[in-house]
């Protein structure tokens, strides 16, 4: 099983901005912290974007752990140990560094310490805990979906309040475990396991088992040292900028940002498996269409826009979690994972459809497709024996039939539901 790796508490930056954010939610009143802040009305602006700034730092330091990995693999083949695992060490510091500065990170680590106090500190103490958690989950929902985590921090108070701290624990378990920002957190969880598979191999004495798990932590490095580039990538941001840009009525921008999407569409789809090839093929066909409706302000066109901007997000997790199943192995071990991060796909457009552009009939198709494809998981979870898996297809499942069964419910609760559903089969596909 994958865990979270805390952030590494020698680095001066995360440091800085972890004392930052404590000094910064202090301020903050406990009743507030806990406001509902939920949304049930369509945006108009996508939900959450990327920060290029941030995506270009990542790739700039994959880049240097690269070099790090490729040095240490020549010290392997000169039969210089030492050598190898010094510059090993190095390209842990990096990964280290990229995953302490990526959204999540500091909320992981403000809930672990939550976590740790509820053992021994007053449940005063232990709420006042939660102020922060709930001060980073609102500064990261730019980027990061965080309605789930925060429903289960409320919980968690909730319990605290009535003196039960184990079920408080296990909310903010749960919290922390919603909280996924996919397509870095698994390449970079990834190849740190690599990379310590590698050392620990070295100490073993034993440098061909230590190169072949460099050889696939630098699949997992590639991935992150051209993440800025990946055309999925690329189209996902100038469908952002288009929303942006039609929010503040330049439709000329939007209009040319639709182009760059487009073409950083056609180029992804000639170099993708058939469902995303496909899927490819039917997102670019529609950002075409969207040419015409731009033009005049109108609250349906900036919906469509958003949920162009979700499915192309949709997407780019897929892809990031095909890769991370592909360095592990998984395909070889069960066909299961496939399926689950296509029930997990279509289930991302279902709740696109619910929520952003509003196509009924959509959400039913979506569904209906996620269902089948958790079908096709639990047949292969059955002939491995695997029952844990088993119960967790078999309660998604069963939620899906719930939301079929409220398919025009909008409010909070049904976009919290379909968020704990998909984080439910983040969790089953990471841990597969």
């Amino acid at each position: 099983m994958k865990t979270f790796l805390p952030a590494k508490t020698g680095s001066v930056k995360f440091a800085r901005i972890a004392i930052a954010a404590l000094m910064t939610s202090a301020l903050i009143p406990l009743h507030s912290a806990f406001a509902q802040t939920a949304s049930e009305t369509i945006n108009v602006m996508p939900d959450h974007t990327t920060s290029t700034a941030l995506e270009r730092a990542i790739s700039r330091e994959a880049a240097q752990v690269l070099r790090q990995i490729a040095n240490a693999r020549t010290a392997i083949h000169l039969a210089d140990f030492d050598a190898a695992k010094a510059d090993l060490y190095t390209a842990r510091d990096l990964l280290e560094d990229i995953q302490g500065n990526l959204p999540t990170t500091r909320v992981h680590d403000h809930i672990w310490s939550a976590k740790q106090h509820i053992d021994y500190d007053s449940i005063v103490d232990v709420r006042a805990d939660l102020v922060p958690v709930m001060a980073d989950l609102d500064a990261i929902r730019d980027s990061v979906s965080v309605d789930a985590a925060r429903k289960h921090v409320k919980k968690a108070d909730k319990k605290l309040q009535a003196g039960d701290k184990s079920g408080a624990r296990e909310e903010l378990k749960q919290a922390d475990e919603t909280l996924v920002y996919t397509e870095f957190d698994l390449p970079v969880s990834s190849s740190l396991e690599k990379v310590d598979a590698a050392i620990a191999a070295l100490r073993a004495n034993d440098p061909t088992q230590a190169n072949a798990a460099l050889a696939a932590a630098e699949d997992g490095v590639v991935y992150l040292s051209t993440s800025d580039t990946v055309p999925i990538g690329q189209a996902r941001r100038s469908l952002w900028q288009a929303s942006k840009d039609y929010t503040a009525k330049d439709y000329a921008a939007t209009k040319a940002d639709l182009a760059d999407a487009g073409a950083w569409l056609h180029k992804a789809a000639s170099h993708t498996d058939k469902t995303t090839r496909d899927e490819t093929e039917k997102l670019a066909a529609d950002v075409k269409a969207m040419d015409s409706k731009v033009g005049s302000a109108s609250d349906k066109t900036g919906a469509e826009l958003s949920a162009l901007w979700a499915r192309s997000k949709a997407l780019s997790e897929r892809g990031a979690e095909r890769a991370s199943a592909s360095w592990d192995g998984a395909w070889t071990k069960s066909s299961a994972k496939a399926h689950l991060i296509d029930a997990k796909l279509h289930l991302s457009f279902a709740r696109t459809a619910a929520f952003v552009s509003g196509k009924s009939g959509e959400i039913k198709q979506q569904l209906n497709q996620a269902s089948a494809d958790l079908d096709k998981a639990a047949k292969d979870a059955a002939v491995k024996s695997n029952q844990k898996l088993q119960k967790s297809i078999a309660a998604s499942k069963a939620d899906i039939t719930r939301l079929k069964a409220n398919i025009g419910d909008k409010s909070a609760a049904a976009k919290a539901h379909y968020d704990k559903v998909i984080a439910d089969l983040h969790r089953a596909i990471r841990d597969l």
